[in-house]
């Protein structure tokens, strides 16, 4: 049996895997081969859709041996052969009017909706999303909002300034428990149906498993729910206090040093022990 047999690692991207201006940090890279090598499972839970996921880290096929859940929990995916395994989609007729009641109320913000055909669709363009066209320009679609596809939604992300943001989020907070809103950072405010957030898909991943431990790793409040359903949580020392006061949660280092590798070890430690 080898040493890390039944265990498997769901960490989160942005400020967890990747170091700081998305940089792949080295450490990480040398430690999770060790820990496959040893019989453990590395893979991701992000907000990103896949098709960024691998703009940003060319390998993550290869870096990944386990399914990755993608668009912050609408989907679990193979990022070997791009088959989705599980997919949840929001009832976007009953969010209509709070859309539109939340762009007419607070004028700069906007949103993008991310749906089952991997582009992103706007009502038009604003500068929140205009990394669309250095990222994958092919992937855009500008389209009136009545004309737009329906039942095929992932997640509807607003962007915007920070105060503006909490205004819209004290919008969402009105719609019923079909639908949970996160803050992706202080300028993204993601709206996705509640059987379809990171915590929800770890169940999912659990019965891929069987009786191995679940480690979840993560450092901002799209992480919460995440980490609440791991068996296991750490998170990285730039994490928010909210998450590193969760119950049982390991603390290990900053994620431009290698938040990952620092996890691995801690891990290796107690096997050791």
């Amino acid at each position: 049996m080898a040493l890390f047999d039944g265990i498997v690692i769901v960490s989160d991207l942005d400020g967890t895997f990747l170091g700081k201006n998305s940089r792949i940090v080295p450490e990480n890279m040398e430690k999770i081969r060790y820990f496959q090598q040893n019989g453990g499972r590395f893979t991701v839970a992000t907000g990103r859709e896949y098709i960024l996921i691998e703009h940003d880290i060319p390998p993550i096929g290869e870096i990944c041996n386990f399914p990755a859940i993608g668009c912050n929990g609408s989907y679990i995916i193979d990022l070997k052969t791009h088959e989705k395994l599980r997919e949840v989609f929001l009832d976007d007729r009953a969010l209509d009017q709070t859309m539109l009641g939340i762009v007419s109320t607070f004028p700069n913000v906007g949103f993008r909706i991310s749906m089952r055909d991997d582009n992103y669709y706007l009502a038009h363009m604003y500068p929140g999303a205009e990394w669309i066209n250095d990222y994958a320009p092919e992937r855009m679609r500008e389209v009136p909002f009545d004309k737009m596809p329906r039942g095929v939604w992932y997640k509807v992300a607003f962007d915007g300034p920070a105060d503006e943001i909490d205004g819209a989020a004290e919008m969402l907070r009105q719609l019923d428990e079909r639908f949970v809103s996160v803050r992706a950072s202080e300028n993204i405010l993601e709206i996705q149906p509640a059987s379809g957030t990171k915590g929800a898909m770890l169940g999912y991943m659990r019965a891929l498993i069987g009786n191995g431990t679940l480690w979840a790793i993560g450092d901002y409040e799209n992480d919460v729910a995440m980490l609440k359903a791991a068996d296991r949580r750490a998170v990285p020392q730039n994490g928010l206090p909210v998450l590193k006061n969760l119950p049982g949660a390991v603390v290990v280092c900053d994620h431009d040093q290698g938040a990952i590798a620092g996890l691995i070890d801690y891990i290796e430690s107690e096997l050791r022990a």
